[in-house]
């Protein structure tokens, strides 16, 4: 239930300043040992939830890039039909 919380109430940057702070924490050591393992558990949980953020927003750049960009596949098509016209014609002289 925690995690949801986290999710809804920080966007991606938050996040990251948030983790900067816990950092900044767990650097100090001026916390209890139970209290320092808390704030721990909260800087993975963020940590996994911005490498979440991070896999879909790599996914929609490649989405993206996809749509607008010819893929490698379409130009190597085409580069090899070239080749063999060329060679085809080449056979004939």
């Amino acid at each position: 239930m925690a995690k949801d919380k986290n999710k809804d109430k920080f966007n991606f940057e938050e996040k990251i300043n948030r983790m900067q702070e816990i950092v900044a924490l767990l650097d100090s050591g001026d916390k209890p040992l139970e209290e320092m393992i808390n704030i721990y558990e909260e800087g993975m949980i963020l940590a996994n939830e911005c490498r979440g953020f991070l896999e879909k927003a790599e996914n929609k750049i490649i989405d993206i890039t996809n749509k607008y960009l010819p893929s490698e596949t379409d130009e190597t098509d085409s580069d090899s039909y070239e080749d063999e016209n060329y060679e085809e014609n080449t056979d004939d002289m």
